[in-house]
C-alpha cells in the first residue's frame, strides 16, 4: 500500500491534539488526526468535565471557541435562561456526550482533516542524515481490524498523554521526579532529594448523577474480590470515614461542585484521605511498559475503582448509614454506553515529560 500523504500528522485527538488540527487546518494545511482509542477528546470527553481555570479573561483560543460552543448548545436545546446554560458554567463544565458531540462538530467543518480512530502507532521512519540530523519522514499505525497504513508528513504534533510519538522517534524524556540537585529545586526528589522513577497516581474520573430517571447501576467488575476491599471496613466503622461522596477531605470519591448540567458531578480521587481511588506505585510501569503492561494498569484501576464502589454500595459489613450514602450518587444512563456508564480512558496525570 502506498503510503498517505499530509502536511500534518497529530498523533493522539486529546484536546491538545484536536487544537494542533484544527490550527492546521485554519492554516489550509492538509491534516492526520490519528487516535489511538476508540473515542476522541481525551479526558475532555471521559471524565474531567471540571476544567481548572482561574478567571474567563484567561481562556483563549481553541478552548475558548469550544467553550462558547458548549454553552450556546446547552442555550439552544435548554433555553438561554435554563439550569442547564447555568450550569454549563460558560461552557467549560460541559457533560462528556455534550463535550465529544461539539469537538466532533469542530472537526467536521474541516475537510482537510482525516480523523483515524482506533489506530495505534507502530513504527516511526525517519530521514537520512541532513546537516547532522535526522527528521521524522512517516509514521506506520494500525487499526483494530490487523490493517497498517504508512502516513507521511512535514511536520509531526504528538498530541497523546503519554508521549509515545514522541518516544517512538527517539526525543529525550523523563520518567518520574528529577533530583533536588539536577536543576537545583528544593522541593524536588523523595524525601532525600533523590531522583525516582514513580508518577503521579491515576485514577477513573466517573461520572455520576443523583437523578433517579438516569441512574445506572454500578456493574461489579469481572475481576471484583471481595477480599480487595475489606480492608476499608476498619475507618468505615470507627467512625473515621462517615461519607462516601464529598465535595472536600471527609470522603472516598471527590463530588466536584458545582454541579455539571442535568444533575450530574465529576467525581475525582480525594487528596490527603484515608481511602484513595488512586493506586501507588501501582501506575509506575505505565510510561515506558510494553503494549500489555498499560493495558493491564488499567484494568487494575478500572476493578479498584468501579469494585470499591460496589462494595461500598452492596456489601453488608459495610455500615448502613455508609452503604446509603454509597447508593446516593450512581452512574448515568446517558453517558458512556458503550462502557456501562465507566469512563473509557483512565485519567494519565502525569507520564514522559
Amino acid at each position: 500500500m502506498e503510503p498517505t500523504k499530509t502536511d500534518v500528522l497529530v498523533y493522539g485527538a486529546t484536546p491538545g491534539g484536536i487544537a494542533a488540527a484544527v490550527s492546521a487546518a485554519k492554516a489550509g494545511k492538509s491534516v492526520s488526526l490519528v487516535e489511538p482509542t476508540d473515542r476522541i477528546g481525551g479526558m475532555l470527553s471521559c471524565g474531567l468535565s471540571c476544567t481548572d481555570f482561574r478567571s474567563f479573561e484567561s481562556l483563549t483560543g481553541f478552548f475558548l471557541e469550544f467553550s462558547l460552543r458548549v454553552q450556546t448548545d446547552y442555550e439552544r436545546q435548554y433555553g438561554l435562561d435554563s439550569e442547564q446554560a447555568k450550569a454549563a458554567f460558560r461552557g467549560t463544565h460541559g457533560e462528556p456526550s455534550v463535550n465529544l458531540r461539539i469537538l466532533r462538530s469542530m472537526l467536521t467543518e474541516f475537510p482537510l482533516i482525516v480523523v483515524l480512530e482506533g489506530a495505534r502507532l507502530q513504527s516511526v521512519q525517519k530521514s537520512d542524515f541532513v546537516l547532522g540530523r535526522r527528521r521524522l519522514k512517516s509514521a506506520t499505525v494500525t487499526a483494530a481490524d490487523g490493517v497498517s497504513r504508512t502516513i507521511e508528513a512535514k511536520v509531526f504534533v504528538d498530541g497523546t498523554y503519554e508521549g509515545d510519538l514522541m518516544a517512538a522517534a527517539g526525543e529525550n524524556y523523563h520518567v518520574g521526579r528529577e533530583s533536588r540537585s539536577q536543576y537545583n529545586e528544593p522541593m524536588a526528589g523523595d524525601e532525600l532529594g533523590n531522583a525516582d522513577e514513580q508518577v503521579q497516581g491515576y485514577n477513573l474520573r466517573l461520572i455520576m448523577t443523583t437523578v433517579e430517571s438516569n441512574k445506572r447501576k454500578t456493574p461489579k467488575p469481572d475481576g471484583y474480590n471481595r477480599s480487595d476491599f475489606v480492608g476499608v471496613l476498619p475507618v468505615l466503622q470507627n467512625g473515621k470515614l462517615t461519607k462516601v461522596f464529598s465535595d472536600g477531605h471527609d470522603g472516598i470519591y471527590r463530588a466536584h461542585l458545582p454541579l455539571l448540567p442535568n444533575g450530574k458531578t465529576d467525581v475525582n480521587d480525594t487528596p490527603r484521605a484515608p481511602v484513595r481511588l488512586s493506586m501507588p506505585d501501582m501506575n509506575d510501569a505505565y510510561p515506558d511498559g510494553d503494549h500489555a503492561t498499560p493495558a493491564a494498569i488499567v484494568r487494575q484501576h478500572y476493578d479498584y475503582n468501579v469494585g470499591l464502589l460496589y462494595f461500598l454500595q452492596h456489601d453488608l459489613d459495610v455500615p448502613p448509614g455508609i452503604r446509603a450514602d454509597a447508593n446516593r450518587w450512581a452512574l448515568c444512563k446517558d453517558e458512556f454506553k458503550e462502557t456501562d456508564g465507566i469512563p473509557p480512558q483512565l485519567y494519565i496525570r502525569e507520564a514522559r515529560r
